[in-house]
């Protein structure tokens, strides 16, 4: 066979197959190609006319014509920004909280509309009952946008459906940092410290019935759970809060919050060996270094401790495990009250008795903040008022607040002369 015999002819006019691929194929893709980039021409220049019609439709409360006007326009520009915020803006109308959260999405980070995409999100996943993923959304975006103090709320809201006293102290805490000037925050904060601090009752009838429904929409998040189970324990329904704080911890065996509530928990119920078990089972097992260190900056944690160590009859240890809690939280009336009966246990009845006499003086200030508390932000509040609370936050060395308090009433003071 020669060299011409072998070499195959795969020129289209003798390669029906290549000439049907090559021509007619071509013949067919070149006008839809066409027709796509005309098409797509005229929907993208008409963009703003789209956006807002679809816009006026929804402030007329027809997000599914809204939604029929942004079709095109999200399928030739699936992240446009206007279109997308509004489509969202549609769902969410519609309730499909799983489809505004996917299509705002779409907006990255450090583009102009991101904190308010972000912030969407959060608004469906709050909406929509998932607590877990909105408490990481949030953070995520104070991160981002510090000044956002529409997502510093938000989060002081989820912090005060859960319970989560001590969180919704700090957020408060870290806004009166940022906004130094936003004196509508100080009785916020002094309520919330009271709560942190025993003083004022937490109201978990308010709270079990949306971690209920929170609970039977989306099953299983771990700050629900614990929640549950400590308005079920508050509630005296003893088993129901015990299978539920059994299940935080399952979910979330290194969170320190629930470890603390579930271990104080099973102290009042004298089960000791298993409040012990579930307070130092990262320490028994070779836990890690941080998972160690988020327990032992906490004071709850100290006092546990020291409360095991006295149902054991180890003074001298429930003592030690005292002064590391007070050295934390040095102003809480509980502990030195506690510590007061330690030490008469131990024989130091001069000890014993300053420890109570200054655990009954911080029981007065708390009464008298709880008074106050019931009057700040209302017509009823005084110049007096904003004195006495300045004194006592001086003294419990809160000496920012201190000075606000004082701004607040040198201004009271202006308006009545």
């Amino acid at each position: 066979m020669n060299d011409d015999a072998a070499t195959i002819d795969r020129s289209p006019a003798n390669n029906p197959s290549v000439a049907l691929v090559g021509c007619r194929g071509w013949d067919t893709v070149w006008p839809l190609g066409i027709l796509y980039l005309a098409v797509g021409w005229q929907v993208k220049s008409s963009a703003g006319k789209r956006v807002r019609q679809a816009e006026r439709l929804l402030i007329a409360r027809d997000p599914v014509s809204a939604s029929k006007e942004l079709s095109w326009l999200l399928w030739f520009e699936p992240d446009y920004p206007k279109a997308v915020l509004i489509e969202a803006r549609c769902r969410f109308a519609q309730k499909n909280f799983a489809g505004a959260i996917e299509i705002l999405s779409r907006i990255p980070e450090g583009s102009p509309s991101h904190e308010i995409a972000n912030f969407g999100i959060a608004d469906a996943l709050a909406s929509d009952g998932q607590l877990e993923r909105l408490e990481t959304v949030l953070l995520r975006h104070l991160q981002l946008y510090p000044q956002a103090i529409q997502a510093r709320n938000e989060l002081w809201w989820l912090y005060r459906d859960q319970l989560r006293t001590r969180e919704t102290v700090r957020l408060l805490t870290e806004r009166f940092r940022i906004y130094p000037d936003d004196f509508s925050v100080l009785p916020h904060l002094l309520h919330a410290e009271l709560e942190s601090a025993g003083a004022v009752s937490q109201k978990v009838q308010n709270v079990l019935p949306q971690m209920e429904e929170v609970q039977r929409r989306h099953p299983g998040q771990a700050s629900v759970l614990l929640a549950l189970g400590i308005c079920y324990w508050r509630n005296s329904q003893i088993d129901q809060a015990d299978k539920f704080l059994e299940e935080a911890l399952a979910v979330r065996p290194d969170n320190a919050r629930t470890r603390i509530v579930f271990a104080e928990f099973l102290l009042e119920r004298n089960q000791l060996e298993r409040a012990q078990s579930v307070l130092l089972r990262n320490q028994q097992s070779g836990g890690t270094a941080m998972e160690m260190k988020s327990l032992t900056i906490d004071d709850r944690f100290w006092v546990l401790r020291s409360r095991y160590a006295e149902k054991q009859g180890t003074y001298d240890k429930a003592l030690e495990f005292l002064d590391r809690a007070i050295s934390i939280s040095p102003h809480n009336r509980e502990y030195f009250s506690r510590k007061a009966s330690v030490l008469r246990r131990l024989g130091k009845k001069s000890d014993a008795e300053k420890s109570a006499q200054y655990s009954l003086h911080l029981d007065k200030i708390n009464k008298e903040l709880m008074m106050l508390s019931r009057k700040v932000g209302t017509v009823q509040t005084t110049p007096a008022d904003c004195r006495k609370i300045a004194e006592i936050c001086r003294e419990l060395n809160k000496p920012k607040q201190a000075d606000a308090w004082m701004t607040l009433l040198e201004r009271a003071q202006k308006l009545n002369q």
